[in-house]
């Protein structure tokens, strides 16, 4: 859960798991610019990380919540977004 775990280490190990190569994170490391991330790969990412998280995680609140950012872009999602999302839902 992430409460117990890490979040920037789960959000991490979700990440290499998807993209299939190690990655360096921060809160404000892009996951398309920074990454490589494509539109697929998220939704993938989501799936894993519901995974390991043992958690459900709502796809369409994740979106719902990116939407509302101050930026209201879908473009390039933060890691810092993600940190924030998962500790506000459920």
């Amino acid at each position: 859960m992430l409460e117990k775990a890490d979040p920037m280490a789960t959000i991490k190990l979700a990440l290499e798991e998807v993209l299939e190569k190690e990655v360096s994170l921060g809160p404000e490391t892009r996951f398309r610019s920074d990454l490589g991330v494509q539109s697929i790969d998220v939704v993938d990412f989501l799936f894993v990380l519901e995974k390991r998280m043992e958690r459900r995680i709502d796809v369409e609140a994740f979106f719902q919540f990116l939407a509302k950012r101050e930026s209201g872009s879908l473009r390039d999602i933060l890691v810092g977004d993600v940190i924030a999302f998962l500790s506000t839902s459920g």
